[in-house]
């Protein structure tokens, strides 16, 4: 469920992700890119990419959101809620050790740009066992650059017999994979991202056009804001 919204000059876009149980989803259709031509506009080329990373970039980046290339500027901080404290620095380290050029993620307490909230009432329209969910990011008009992204996260998935304290290893893969979603893989790809962006099912690492794909996009070949001309 999306909605979009212009407010200023500002798009917050509003996803709802989810990490579950069950098998692997079918690759998704080859879609045509979008195709528009504003004279300011920065070239997007994708060339350089696989066919699957080129997909992912294509559906789960310019499709799902904008139209043009989406990312982060600068260091991404993440943090809030303190429950959550030791499972987002684990996160961070996950992403940090990818060494991909331009993405960086430092898991704090003090005004995160991707902040984490426990609210029972983000949940109520979820499957029960959904524990985390991004549900607002807020992207500069035109630009491509994301300014910030709210993550929540379900106390009953912290508490007594939650997820978090039988399987903190699970609990904290879904934690990387809603970071994952806010640094720019709008909706679930099969390729997959540590829990599957498909939701599916926990997997231990990236796989390779997701991997891929950030890599291209948080390289230096990509503006944000960049399109497809």
């Amino acid at each position: 469920m999306r909605r979009l919204s212009t407010v200023l000059m500002v798009f917050v876009c509003t996803v709802s992700f989810s990490c579950s149980g069950g098998s692997s989803p079918t690759a998704p259709p080859v879609v045509n890119p979008p195709v528009v031509n504003p004279p300011a506009a920065p070239r997007l080329d994708l060339s350089p990419l696989s066919e699957q990373a080129r997909a992912i970039f294509i559906v789960n980046n310019l499709v799902e959101v904008t139209g043009f290339a989406t990312k982060w500027v600068g260091v991404i901080t993440v943090g809030g809620a303190a429950e959550v404290a030791p499972f987002v620095k684990t996160a961070a380290i996950f992403w940090n050790e990818k060494i991909i050029n331009g993405l960086v993620i430092e898991a704090t307490e003090v005004s995160p740009k991707v902040l984490i909230t426990i609210d029972a009432q983000a949940f109520l329209n979820q499957p029960a066992h959904v524990c985390a969910t991004v549900g607002s990011r807020a992207i500069q008009n035109n630009n491509g650059i994301i300014l910030s992204a709210d993550m929540r996260v379900k106390p009953s998935c912290l508490g007594e017999g939650g997820l978090a304290r039988t399987n903190p290893d699970a609990f904290t893969k879904i934690i990387a994979h809603e970071i994952g979603h806010a640094i720019g893989i709008f909706g679930h790809v099969p390729d997959g991202l540590i829990c599957l962006m498909s939701g599916q099912e926990l997997w231990p690492d990236l796989a390779p056009p997701t991997e891929e794909f950030l890599r291209f996009l948080y390289s230096t070949a990509v503006q944000p804001g960049a399109r497809l001309q």
